[in-house]
């Protein structure tokens, strides 16, 4: 936990029913963010969002909405740096 938030580190993600893909696979596909002024990998943001639809948990479906608003903006702008502007609010 940080003070924005959980922070997971993970060795393996799945990413559909029975297929986990490693940290090698992952890597490939990752962003470089720059955070506090260290260059770190991120998973894509199609892999989270392919694990989380996977994991069908109730907190992982909470998060479903804001990352694929987050992943059609992307898309909208044609970049993989997160937006900016904040997502809306979460509907009831």
């Amino acid at each position: 936990m940080t003070d924005a938030g959980d922070f997971d580190v993970l060795a393996t993600m799945e990413t559909a029913p029975g297929r986990r893909m490693s940290y090698d696979d992952l890597a490939q596909r990752a962003i470089v963010a720059e955070v506090d002024g260290v260059r770190v990998q991120v998973v894509a943001l199609s892999d989270i969002i392919a694990s989380k639809e996977t994991a069908d948990r109730a907190k992982d479906r909470e998060a479903l909405p804001e990352l694929r608003w987050l992943a059609a903006q992307r898309t909208a702008s044609g970049s993989s740096v997160p937006p900016c502007s904040s997502p809306p609010p979460p509907s009831s």
